[in-house]
């Protein structure tokens, strides 16, 4: 697990696939991977709508990410 992130654990322990995770929040697929990999950055809309799915606070998914 990455420091960056903490969405690829979560989404498993949600039992969300990534196709799945993506559908429900309208996150393309291929960016939920990137995000998970710490490859890019989710924007605020991104972050709000995985929080919201998820039932996680952003800051939770997103440490390092999540401006204080």
């Amino acid at each position: 697990m990455n420091k960056f992130s903490q969405l690829r654990a979560i989404r498993q322990i949600a039992r969300l696939s990534q196709d799945e995770l993506g559908r429900r929040t309208g996150v393309d697929r291929a960016r939920i991977s990137r995000m998970e990999g710490s490859y890019i950055r989710p924007s605020l809309r991104e972050r709000k709508a995985l929080s919201r799915v998820l039932d996680v606070p952003a800051e939770v998914l997103f440490p390092a990410s999540t401006e204080k």
